[in-house]
């Protein structure tokens, strides 16, 4: 018998904004990230686990203060093959 599930992969950002001066904006916000990997991209021995595998994290930013030209970096993750993924925030505010 086969069997599958389904899941979810891909980047989604739930962003609210708020201006407090010229150049500065309050931030907070709901970030999920899930992507799928080969182990065997990893573990090339034999007998390595072939089934993809899901990666995913999330993360909450609260009341961050931003301001234009000072970008803020949050979550930093290295992932299995050695690869490092971040966020990076920036604000500017057009009117």
């Amino acid at each position: 018998v086969t069997s599958f599930s389904y899941q979810n992969v891909g980047f989604q950002a739930n962003v609210r904004a708020l201006i407090i001066g010229d150049d500065t904006v309050k931030l907070s916000a709901d970030i999920e990230d899930a992507a799928l990997y080969n182990p065997a991209d990893i573990d090339r021995k034999p007998g390595a686990a072939t089934a993809p595998v899901v990666t995913s994290f999330s993360q909450t930013i609260s009341d961050a203060i931003i301001r234009k030209g000072s970008p803020l970096t949050t979550t930093v993750v290295d992932d299995p093959k050695g690869q490092s993924m971040y966020i990076l925030v920036g604000a500017e505010i057009q009117r």
